[in-house]
């Protein structure tokens, strides 16, 4: 029996994204076939193989061939992408002079003021926000012929033009009182303006950051792009657009009140309405290169050696008041098997040599978990209060030990008056976490301490009179509710106290909420929309910039990302599967304005989008680690970026140099009304210069722990992107506010009330 082969067939376009009125070449060809036919946006009869032109294509086409053979058929298509072209294109590369050039050669403009400098891709021209702008002349692309528009831009915004107009590109109406069109911000909003009818963009723009931001109108509905992505629609009738003898301008006027203040760069005006495609193709093909955290392992090279038996719990904080960030290691063993010592490891610049015993940090016993670093008696600087949970072998393996407070001469030598004025904490119980916070608001710092999980129930919670006096808190709800691995104090619910909340497991995560005065209630997480576990820590941040507080639920390698909403309520935003460690932690990494993640020996950062949303950015120096538990930051070389230290339950513990080399920042060193260092329970928020009345650029809380056993370095870290000048205001826990205006960026400022 003979056998008929198939048919085969394939069509190539010689070009497959051509400019609207070109034409591009299709080549088809087959085998075992006698003929094909055309079918999709041309048609007829054709040969087994061949080749023939489109002609002129308006829009986006689809061609396909069907080829014939004697018992079969075969199919091949191509689609071939049209972009509309751009009446005028300025491109912002020529780097000097005063002229902006139209690479179209009509619309030259003349630049006032403005100075050149990088842009998104090339060149771009910077604008003061008054009267500095590029005067365009008439000519005949400056008028939209018929009903149909795009603007794009790159854009670089450094404030929120709060209630004016700040032009990227706009023509006037013959009046001089609005505009036949423009692509304008105004509070933190990019406006489209057609025939004085203006669409507001739904999300705010990013301060310090580079968008491409395309408006377009095709006759009945108005649409916004933002990197790409449609963002807004608007269904509007327009008449047709006007044409007069005006010019029109770019980044502002003459006249000034209307300036734009930042970067603009590659400005195209369409007389068409370009479709999502062709706005996804402008956006990609001059997406700015990003200079990605470059990240080094300096464990050995720093001096953060040993000990072998590993670590758990992990804090930064200047001890000595020398300007550096100095760093605490717990050490633990399960089941005891050795005395252990825990590690004080005093930074030198970058280097750091281990100094616990030399300082008088004497905590040699069968193994601790938590620590944090706490100003105690407000005197300036911080004490240590260091959670033990075994005693050492000479008593019996695995016997509870007592918690240490460590008093802080000022110059970072330490005695232990645990014995002493605050005795009540010499009860021995088997402790994992433990903080700091104001608990009663009487402006000191008291205690709370959480047990291992055996021991669920038995919490730890104590009061401070102010002078290192600590009595047991008589609160039961802090005292009885089981916890048993890392907390946090935070003001999760924004009413200037401060709340608790306590991972555990087995068994739901622990919601203490302060009431005021020192009065806890125990809040269900389903009651506050939260239907996820948090068996080993959590964190939180003011991920999308909101002024409220989003947490990170981690529990055996899974983690969830909760919003909150205005409402109270929380909102599951993202969820992480098969992650290492027992925490993530939130940081700037990359110095653009919002908070970054990154959790305990993973090999990778997730990039905050600015709105919330975590994508994965730069790999991490991390092969080898055996069980990764807590990470904590702080800047160990005083160069602006965040560093960080992770430790390893199975090992050594890993210190990561970040080596950014971008970005402006500011670090902000606390002191509360009455002295305490680091002020916890206090919120910062950084805004534009003379910009408080808009949204901040960043807001950040000052607190002892966080995730699983970590205290990141109580100096707060802002990175701001290209902005250079900013306002600072601090909410302090006891209802007082500071104002610091017109602060440059990259120094330390100091605030004492």
């Amino acid at each position: 029996m003979e056998v008929v082969p198939s048919p085969s067939a394939s069509l190539l376009a010689s070009e497959s994204l051509i400019v609207a009125g070109d034409s591009t070449t299709l080549t088809w060809s087959s085998e075992n076939a006698s003929s094909c036919e055309a079918f999709g946006d041309w048609s007829g009869d054709l040969a087994a193989s061949g080749s023939a032109d489109t002609g002129p294509l308006l829009e986006d086409a689809s061609f396909g061939v069907i080829c014939s053979g004697l018992l079969d058929r075969a199919y091949a298509s191509v689609d071939v992408q049209v972009d509309r072209a751009a009446k005028a294109h300025w491109m912002f590369d020529e780097g000097a002079g005063d002229v902006l050039a139209d690479a179209n050669g009509v619309s030259d403009g003349q630049i006032s003021g403005a100075v050149w400098g990088q842009g998104a891709s090339g060149g771009a021209l910077d604008f003061n926000g008054d009267a500095d702008h590029v005067a365009l002349n008439y000519t005949t692309p400056l008028d939209v012929d018929g009903s149909a528009i795009t603007i794009a831009a790159w854009i670089l915004p450094r404030d929120r033009s709060l209630g004016r107009d700040a032009t990227i590109i706009a023509r006037p109406n013959a009046l001089g009182d609005s505009h036949l069109y423009g692509l304008l911000a105004r509070d933190g909003k990019l406006i489209f303006r057609l025939d004085g009818a203006d669409m507001t963009s739904e999300a705010t723009l990013a301060l310090g950051q580079w968008q491409h931001v395309i408006v377009v109108y095709n006759g009945a509905v108005k649409r916004i792009f933002v990197n790409g992505v449609a963002e807004a629609t608007l269904q509007e009738k327009t008449d047709a657009i006007d044409s007069n003898a005006e010019g029109a301008a770019i980044g502002g006027d003459a006249d000034g009140g209307s300036g734009f203040n930042g970067l603009i760069d590659e400005v195209l005006l369409f007389h068409d309405a370009i479709g999502a495609d062709q706005a996804q193709r402008l956006y990609a093909a001059s997406v700015p290169p990003l200079i990605p955290p470059v990240f080094e392992d300096v464990s050995v090279a720093a001096g953060l050696s040993g000990p072998d038996s590993g670590s758990q719990g992990a804090a930064f904080a200047d001890a000595d008041a020398d300007g550096l960030t100095d760093l605490y290691l717990t050490v633990g063993s399960d089941p005891v098997e050795a005395v252990l010592q825990d590690r004080f490891f005093h930074n030198h610049g970058g280097a750091f040599v281990e100094e616990a015993l030399a300082r008088a940090i004497e905590d040699a016993d069968g193994g601790s978990y938590g620590a944090v670093w706490a100003d105690l008696d407000n005197d300036g600087d911080y004490d240590l209060v260091n959670a033990s949970a075994y005693t050492d072998l000479g008593e019996a393996g695995g016997v509870a030990a007592n918690n240490n407070v460590y008093q802080n001469d000022g110059t970072g030598s330490f005695a232990d008056i645990t014995a002493g004025d605050v005795a009540d904490i010499a009860n021995a119980r088997r402790s994992r976490g433990v903080t700091a916070h104001d608990a009663d608001g009487d402006h000191d710092l008291d205690l709370l301490s959480i047990p291992l999980a055996a021991d669920a129930g038995s919490n730890e919670a104590y009061l401070n009179d102010g002078a290192m006096n600590f009595s047991a808190n008589p609160n039961a709800v802090l005292g009885t509710t089981p916890a048993s691995r890392g907390l946090i104090d935070t003001d999760f619910d924004g009413d200037r106290d401060v709340d608790i909340i306590a991972a555990n497991s087995p068994g739901a995560f622990a919601i203490f909420r302060n009431d005021g005065g020192g009065t806890f209630v125990s809040v269900a997480p389903a009651d506050l929309g939260i239907q996820d576990d948090a068996g080993d820590g959590i964190s939180a941040a003011d991920v999308d910039v909101d002024d409220d507080l989003d947490l990170l639920l981690v529990s055996d390698g899974s983690a969830h990302l909760y919003l909150r909403q205005p409402s109270g309520q929380y909102l599951k935003q993202q969820s992480f599967q098969g992650r290492d460690g027992y925490m993530g932690g939130f940081a700037d990494i990359d110095n653009d304005g919002d908070e970054d993640l990154i959790f305990a020996g993973d090999s990778v950062v997730y990039l905050n989008d600015g709105g919330g949303a975590f994508r994965p950015g730069p790999s991490i120096p991390m092969a080898g680690i055996s069980d990764p538990r807590a990470i904590a930051f702080g800047d160990i070389d005083n160069d602006g970026d965040l560093d960080f230290v992770v430790t390893d339950d199975g090992g050594e513990s890993r210190l990561i140099r970040n080596d950014l080399a971008q970005g402006n920042w500011l670090k902000v060193d606390l002191r509360s009304p009455q002295g305490q260092a680091g002020a916890f329970g206090a919120r910062v928020l950084v805004y534009p210069e003379a910009g408080t009345a808009g949204p901040p650029i960043a807001i950040r809380e000052s607190r002892g722990n966080h995730g699983y056993l970590a205290q990141d370095d109580p100096v707060l870290h802002f990175g701001l992107g290209s902005v250079d000048v900013v306002d600072v205001v601090v909410r302090f826990a006891d209802g007082s506010e500071t104002t610091l205006a017109g602060v440059a960026a990259n120094q330390v400022l100091l605030v004492r009330p």
